[in-house]
């Protein structure tokens, strides 16, 4: 079971990471932010698949 989800954590890790490092360069976090609600339902079924 750990084996079969650990990949999507660490594929949800990283996504993490990048979002923040997208706001730390551009110091829009407002902007980021709200984006990030409107995309985060495509973003989890994209990585969710993408980790399979």
């Amino acid at each position: 079971m750990a084996y079969a989800v650990f990949p999507v954590l660490l594929c949800l890790e990283t996504e993490r990471i990048l979002i923040n490092f997208i706001v730390h360069l551009s110091g829009r976090k407002i902007l980021v932010w709200q984006k990030g609600i409107v995309y985060n339902k495509e973003y989890t079924h994209s990585i969710a698949r993408a980790c399979q």
